[in-house]
């Protein structure tokens, strides 16, 4: 994704993603958010993009 960004031009406000395992810890219930990997919220934290579980 780093790469990406740079090759871009720079980083969006939010990127959605699916519920892939090494970005969701727990999925989406009608009841909860979906609980992302520490090291990727960390990630997004620090590259500057909210992201979101679909």
């Amino acid at each position: 994704m780093t790469q990406a960004f740079v090759e871009t031009g720079g980083v969006p406000q939010e990127i959605w993603f699916d519920n892939q395992k090494v970005v969701v810890n727990r999925h989406k219930s009608n009841f909860g958010k979906a609980v992302f990997n520490e090291t990727f919220a960390e990630y997004a934290k620090d590259a500057g993009f909210k992201p979101i579980a679909c």
